[in-house]
């Protein structure tokens, strides 16, 4: 029997549904285009993240009542069985996964109860995700975990004043309060509240997020872009 991973990795996503998904690029795309966009972004971080060594990976899904719609979503990409209530990998190369509806408020309100969630649960590092950045891979998340052991709050910025992953070794809410949430200093204030509480923090390399259409096919234009199109939902 395998032991039981000590990290965990929070994976943010929301059911794919038109005026829900991709909003930004809804305004120049359209909102079906949108909802493709999404579809291959998620399809793609998936594939890239298919093996995180010590790592389970848990979906916080939004809205509530979309467990079952977001499962028949993802199961084909997650190489799992269904086995009662659970989902079981069908290899040892493969994370186990769960799956848990985010809380309501804002996005600091949703992120502190999956941390503490998951630190309640006996995981020793929990990292967070959203599902905007394809170009996140396992290598890369492995590499956020080591070097989280050095300080008590890491995090991955992007190029437009957020971030792409946060992991902590220890709950705190320093993070997630009073933070200007998809804002250009939404990094900025972060790091101005964890330094505050008198944490340790380091960054990572930059990678880019998707928010706009202009991202999207920039992205196209990258070593990623044949599998992001082959992802596109097919007509």
């Amino acid at each position: 029997m395998p032991p039981s991973p000590t990290r965990l990795l929070l994976i943010f996503l929301k059911e794919p549904v038109e005026g829900k998904v991709k909003t930004r690029i809804a305004q120049t795309a359209g909102a079906e285009q949108a909802v493709n966009i999404y579809k291959s972004l998620v399809s793609t971080l998936l594939t890239q993240l298919k093996w995180i060594p010590n790592c389970h990976y848990r979906f916080c899904f939004a809205p509530a009542d979309a467990e079952e719609a977001i499962k028949f979503w993802l199961l084909p990409d997650l190489n799992h069985r269904m086995e009662g209530p659970g989902l079981t990998p069908l290899d040892d190369k493969t994370p186990s996964v769960d799956f848990v509806a985010q809380p309501d408020g804002d996005l600091g309100d949703r992120l502190e109860s999956a941390f503490k969630q998951g630190f309640d649960d006996g995981f020793e590092q929990v990292s967070a995700i959203g599902s905007d950045c394809p170009f996140l891979s396992a290598s890369w998340i492995d590499i956020a975990y080591r070097q989280g052991k050095k300080s008590d709050v890491t995090i991955g910025p992007t190029p437009d004043g957020g971030y792409c992953l946060i992991n902590l070794n220890t709950f705190t809410t320093a993070p997630f309060r009073e933070i200007p949430w998809s804002a250009e200093n939404t990094l900025e204030a972060t790091l101005a509240k964890v330094e505050q509480a008198g944490l340790s923090v380091q960054l990572l390399p930059e990678l880019t997020d998707i928010d706009h259409e202009e991202d999207w096919l920039q992205a196209l234009e990258t070593p990623l872009g044949p599998k992001l199109k082959k992802n596109l939902p097919k007509k």
